[in-house]
């Protein structure tokens, strides 16, 4: 069957799923994802998030609707599901699920050797999935010796040993110092640049304003609104659907927006450091015309 490729990599349409003790957590959920970008989906617990990613490579099966890759829908044969899995990789939010092997080499490895491939391929997938991630130095260490932020990095690059052209991660900061979620955000900056499409579950508003180029907020199973980041903190009726509340830098925006002092032609800050830049912007334009004026 011919691919049909557009700039939407993965389509859910029409999704609804519920657990076998009855739990509705898909409500009629229809999304894009779009390709070679990072996505977001950002709401509280019990939204669907996470759900909604392992419905991409075929964990999860819809009762009704589906989900398309490259336009064309999913079937859940084995081979099918197989060569799914190897298209979109799925990181859990508790790795230690994920994690098999007893090193680090031996777990990376792992993906690769299910799909049969001679054991040259193999140590060279692993050894170029690890220097993406920035851990090659960590290939003989047993698994259970890591921290918690190594384990989420051999984690991601496990599902890279595969090579994807979609990796999704389901809170792939939770848990996580500030140094080490930052790292791994600037290694998902960096798959996204060599054309990896990438999507985060969070509930993180900070990192979903200044990481992604796209969000999905979702509430009670349903999606509640997608657009850019500044699209969606621009309009004030989303605060009620973010878990951790607006960004700082969002809620001085609103603040000032609301109070006539921030200029239309300036957007929402994408963090504070951007504020405080549009700050300094505001301030000489006041400075300037106070001088006009004397």
């Amino acid at each position: 069957m011919d691919v049909l490729v557009t700039d939407t990599v993965l389509s859910v349409q029409g999704v609804v799923f519920a657990y076998p003790d009855g739990t509705c957590a898909l409500r009629g959920v229809s999304l894009d994802i779009p390709r070679g970008r990072k996505t977001a989906v950002l709401g509280p617990n019990g939204a669907g998030k996470t759900t909604l990613l392992l419905h991409l490579n075929g964990t999860c099966r819809p009762l009704r609707g589906e989900v398309k890759l490259d336009g064309v829908p999913v079937s859940y044969g084995r081979r099918e599901l197989a060569r799914l899995r190897q298209a979109v990789g799925v990181v859990f939010q508790d790795v230690d699920l994920q994690l098999l092997g007893g090193t680090v080499f031996q777990d990376v490895s792992f993906g690769p050797m299910n799909l049969g491939l001679a054991m040259p391929e193999v140590k060279e997938r692993v050894a170029d999935a690890l220097e993406r991630i920035g851990i090659g130095h960590l290939a003989s260490r047993p698994v259970h010796s890591l921290s918690h932020g190594e384990k989420k990095m051999v984690a991601v690059a496990g599902a890279l040993a595969l090579r994807p052209r979609v990796l999704a991660l389901d809170e792939p900061t939770a848990g996580l110092e500030p140094r080490a979620a930052t790292q791994l955000l600037q290694v998902l900056d960096g798959l996204a640049a060599q054309g990896t499409t990438v999507v985060i579950s969070t509930h993180d508003a900070d990192i979903a304003l200044s990481w992604a180029d796209r969000l999905v907020v979702m509430e009670a199973g349903s999606v509640v609104c997608t657009g850019s980041p500044r699209e969606v903190y621009a309009a004030r009726w989303t605060e009620g659907y973010l878990a951790s509340g607006p960004p700082a830098a969002v809620q001085i925006y609103w603040f000032l927006r609301e109070r006539g002092l921030w200029p239309e032609m300036l957007p929402v800050p994408t963090d504070l450091r951007q504020l405080l830049s549009h700050l300094e912007l505001l301030a000489g334009a006041g400075g300037s015309r106070g001088a006009e004026r004397g």
